[in-house]
């Protein structure tokens, strides 16, 4: 009686006499004759570049899934949901790892009267215009995300609330400088920040968002186009943890 013996199954790439790259998977088996010496080898060969084609598109389909799963529709920014699980992990390697975490948060000034004076597809430009200001802006390791509405969030691992507020009124400036032109409308934009740090005693991760929110209305009460750090307003109204 013959014994065979299969071939493990293997994945290889054929280039055509045309040029064209083949994806082929090769199947086989050995034939032993009676002697334990081989007798037949049998190879078969069968072009599968069908089935990698659809599994990379299947792939890429999946990574487009996930990206539109945590981004903004409007500005590709991280979306709300997402930014809370960035906060959490970010917060919680900042407390492992005793190193400063900044948040800002910031709002465009008086972006109803965009819409009511421009209509909609301005003031959607506006936000897109200044999703890319931001992303522009921001370092590789920053948290930037749409918060909701006109209100956008900035997380900034590794930074002591100094260099927050450098970077926040450096951001202010680009803002109020830059040419936001929607065919021949020019609209003029301005942006009021606020900052928190966990350097403020801050212990819980929902508390740095509050402070810079507070921060952030303290800066408009104070007139708009400003940056306001929760120490600061923390400070003048005797709040505890100051």
């Amino acid at each position: 009686m013959l014994n065979q013996v299969h071939m493990p199954q293997t994945e290889a790439q054929a280039v055509c006499k045309d040029g064209r790259t083949l994806d082929i998977i090769i199947n086989g088996r050995i034939v032993f004759g009676v002697h334990g010496r081989p007798h037949e080898v049998y190879i078969i060969a069968k072009d599968n570049t069908a089935n990698q084609e659809l599994e990379r598109q299947l792939m890429a389909a999946n990574q487009e899934l996930q990206e539109l799963a945590i981004r903004d529709g409007l500005t590709r920014l991280y979306n709300h949901r997402h930014l809370q699980q960035e906060l959490a992990a970010e917060f919680e390697r900042a407390q492992r790892y005793d190193y400063p975490l900044c948040c800002l948060m910031l709002d465009l000034d008086h972006f109803k009267n965009v819409n009511d004076t421009y209509g909609h597809p301005v003031g959607d430009f506006v936000l897109v215009e200044l999703a890319n200001l931001l992303r522009t802006a921001a370092r590789a390791s920053d948290v930037v995300a749409r918060y909701g509405g006109e209100e956008f969030c900035v997380l900034l691992p590794h930074t002591p609330l100094h260099d927050a507020r450098a970077f926040a009124e450096r951001l202010r400036r680009i803002v109020e400088e830059h040419l936001f032109r929607y065919e021949q409308t020019v609209i003029e934009v301005t942006i009021s920040i606020g900052i928190a740090s966990t350097e403020d005693d801050t212990f819980h991760k929902s508390d740095l968002v509050l402070h810079a929110d507070r921060a952030l209305y303290a800066a408009k009460d104070a007139g708009r186009n400003r940056v306001c750090a929760w120490v600061d307003v923390a400070e003048a109204v005797g709040a505890p943890g100051t």
